[in-house]
């Protein structure tokens, strides 16, 4: 693919990906259920939390992102309940993305399918 072309699938999944995103995460050794927001200005808000053996863990998360290649970064600015995430960039293939379904890879290599709701 063109540098043409990946700018603008990168600007296609920008414009795509602004809105309010449910996912869940079933991995071992916890299963994270989260919604992510990513707003028009660059800035995004994810939380929620993670299960294991009937146990809860929240999180919230905030920061900036951004879409290059198709993969989907997130500089993690504030993390009050994991600190040792701020300052770290998190980064996700983009697989698709449409009106209502986001396909994702992560970090390590698990495909999820996140789902839009409510209103952008």
């Amino acid at each position: 693919m063109s540098d043409r072309n990946d700018d603008a699938t990168d600007a296609a999944y920008t414009r795509l990906l602004v809105g309010k995103w449910q996912g869940d995460e079933t991995s071992k050794p916890m299963d994270w259920h989260h919604i992510t927001i990513f707003n028009a200005d660059g800035t995004w808000l994810g939380f929620g939390a993670g299960e294991k053996n009937g146990v809860f863990q929240p999180f919230f998360n905030s920061g900036t992102w951004s879409v290059k290649a198709s993969c989907v970064s997130l500089k993690v600015e504030e993390s009050p309940m994991m600190p040792s995430l701020v300052g770290q960039e998190l980064s996700y293939v983009t697989l698709s993305v449409d009106a209502n379904a986001w396909v994702w890879k992560t970090s390590a290599g698990s495909v999820i399918t996140s789902r839009r709701f409510g209103k952008s």
